[in-house]
């Protein structure tokens, strides 16, 4: 009978290909769009050799949940300590106060095995989001999701084994995969939920959980043809949904690495044969095995430095990634050697020393550490007027565009126009009728505090009726923009204001904004009122909205005008044509304020102007502070375009 638990050199050879897949896709090479599911296919892996050593020591009647626990505290807790604590000193000395204390909450979160909960609940993939591409322990949601299953999963089979019969167990472990992922599929509008809870995830665990519970009974088969054809086809299926789809779009997509993955464990079950199957004789090569083998400290330390670089703001070359990933696989080497393998098999501790050691004195001393920055460190920082500023620039806040008294930040999920009296801007006239109206999508709301600047100074009154993503009259939301029309038509605004993302040069966004806004206009016109256009702030491109904050910067905080103006030349061009058209219309144009001649800056006078940095698609919004910046300056420069001069 084969040994359940004998070393197979094509299960290191996949971590590995797990590994560089992840490490590829973090360095944002765009040819590798669904790397990251080199995760899921370390959860299948971590699936199967789990049960495969439960099913083992539970068939010899030696199996102890304790046993269990303690060499996975001697495996994980190590090697993740001694990168926290370098991680930790290094966030010392980079990070911002605020910033910081923010990463102490990670912190806590990783050292509990909880940091995929905490995620989920901090972590935005929409609008507004927070930059993910900067935490230096994001990575850790993978270990939570590991961990909280290791923790329920040896429970639950030894039960399943008392009362039901081994294929019994089987097929109760298909059902629980089945729920899993339709809780997966079911739920993939809910992005974040999806990617980092483990009710959500463990679908993928299950995959190997099942290769484990079929392992058992499998024979060896002799046809190589049909072994190799196997082998290919599992390989073939991880490389290419990593590099030629989108998971993202396609979260069904999933699936298939991890029938892959799981098709390579089948066919590597084979190594009696003399000649193991093509793909798994590959995984087997030493380079494949060696990296295999320091994955997993591989995996902890590639991120933090790609997270660090990041947030100083180093682009990400080619050349800087080959340094990134040699950097990673000599720490990963120091790691392996030095951490991992003495702790494994060296300094065996007892399981409550074990417990102490690196869990309760890690969590004690990090909890006493963010006690000690937000009760000495935090109020030194803030006691500096210019870091006052930026405090008030809410660049750090989830929703940084909108004015907490604006009674706004719940505004995005109505589906017609609220009331007026919600989201009310300028003059404070709650006993005369409304004078102005702001629409547009979220650009529209990244505007309301220069808005509310310009109307406060002109004592006009207003109110906010925007919506993510839809630019009124340009988008076909039928309803939305049938209710907006309605209250412009029945309301009688002095000033009926138009805002939004009007950038993007191909022609068929530039005809849309042509003729949706032609179309506004001329409704505004008709209602005795006067349109007016604010012109689309400039992009942040690759600059971070906190660039000029940072402790270290490589590089200016701006972009070149020239840059920014040839991104959105065209449609700047026909709002220009449409106010030669109709000479009522004013515009606004906030681009005066933040460039000059050479370039467009990050902040004003201190303040960061912009909430978030969104390189996907390089529509960056304005802070509420910052919004309310430009609006001061504008009227210093320009004067405020709500005051006609006679």
């Amino acid at each position: 009978m084969r040994s359940q638990n004998k070393y197979r050199k094509d299960i290191d050879g996949l971590r590995a290909l797990s590994v560089i897949l992840v490490i590829l896709y973090h360095l944002d090479f765009t040819w590798i769009p669904s790397g990251f599911i080199g995760v899921d296919i370390f959860f299948v892996i971590s699936g199967f050799l789990i049960t495969s050593h439960i099913i083992k020591d539970i068939g010899l009647n030696r199996f102890s949940i304790k046993n269990f626990y303690l060499k996975r505290m001697r495996r994980i807790l190590p090697a993740l300590l001694v990168m926290l604590i370098i991680t930790t000193i290094a966030a010392y000395f980079l990070l911002l106060p605020i910033v910081l204390v923010e990463y102490f909450k990670t912190l806590i979160a990783t050292i509990l095995s909880v940091s995929n909960l905490f995620y989920w609940k901090i972590v935005d993939v929409g609008y507004f989001s927070t930059d993910s591409s900067v935490i230096p322990l994001l990575h850790t949601w993978s270990l939570g999701v590991e961990e909280q299953f290791y923790l329920i999963w040896p429970i639950l089979l030894i039960l399943l084994f008392k009362f039901f019969k081994p294929k019994q167990v089987f097929w109760i472990s298909v059902l629980f995969l089945m729920f899993s992922l339709g809780i997966y599929l079911g739920f993939s509008e809910r992005k974040t939920f999806i990617y980092y809870t483990p009710i959500a995830r463990s679908f993928e665990l299950l995959f190997g959980v099942l290769m484990a519970l079929w392992y058992k009974k499998t024979k060896v088969v002799n046809n190589k043809f049909l072994l190799n054809v196997l082998s290919i086809i599992g390989i073939i299926g991880i490389l290419f949904i990593s590099f030629f789809t989108s998971v993202k779009a396609h979260p069904w997509l999933a699936v298939i690495p991890c029938v892959g993955a799981s098709l390579l464990i089948y066919t590597g079950i084979q190594s009696e044969l003399k000649k193991q199957p093509i793909a798994n004789r590959f995984l087997s090569i030493k380079p494949m095995v060696l990296i295999g083998v320091i994955s997993y400290s591989l995996y902890l330390w590639h991120w933090p430095i790609i997270a660090y670089i990041n947030y100083i703001g180093i682009p990400i070359t080619y050349t800087l990634a080959v340094l990134v990933i040699v950097v990673s696989i000599i720490l990963a080497i120091l790691s392996y050697f030095l951490v991992e393998r003495p702790f494994r098999f060296k300094f065996k501790f007892k399981f409550y020393k074990t417990l102490i050691l690196f869990f309760i004195a890690p969590l004690l001393t990090t909890v006493l550490l963010t006690w000690i920055t937000n009760l000495i460190y935090l109020p030194i920082f803030k006691s500096n007027k210019l870091e006052d500023k930026i405090y008030s620039g809410s660049v750090f806040t989830k929703y940084g565009i909108l004015s907490p008294e604006a009674g706004c930040l719940k505004h995005k999920i109505f589906l017609t126009p609220p009331d007026p009296s919600i989201c009310a801007i300028g003059s404070d006239k709650s006993h005369l009728p409304t004078e102005v109206i702001l629409i547009g999508d979220s650009h529209a709301f990244s505007d309301v505090g220069m808005v509310h600047v310009f109307l406060k100074n002109s004592e006009l009154s207003g109110h906010v009726a925007a919506k993510i993503g839809t630019r009124f009259y340009i988008e076909n939301e039928k309803k939305w923009n049938y209710e907006v029309s309605k209250q412009i038509k029945e309301n009688k605004y002095k000033y009926v204001i138009l805002a939004g993302f009007w950038g993007g040069d191909n022609n068929q966004n530039k005809n849309k904004v042509k003729y949706g806004l032609l179309e506004a206009v001329k409704l505004i016109l008709k209602q005795n009122s006067i349109p007016v256009i604010i012109l689309d702030t400039p992009p942040l491109f690759d600059v971070r909205a906190d660039c000029d904050l940072v402790k270290f910067s490589t590089h200016h905080c701006s972009n070149k005008a020239a840059k920014v103006i040839r991104f959105d030349k065209q449609t700047r061009n026909l709002i220009f044509e449409l106010k030669e058209l109709y000479p009522e219309i004013i515009l606004i144009d906030p681009t005066r304020v933040i460039c000059n001649k050479e370039e467009c800056l990050a902040s004003l006078h201190g303040i960061p102007l912009y909430a978030d940095s969104n390189r996907s698609n390089l529509n960056s919004h304005l802070s509420y502070e910052g919004s309310k910046a430009i609006g001061v300056e504008y009227i210093k420069m320009f004067g405020n375009p709500f005051i006609r001069k006679p």
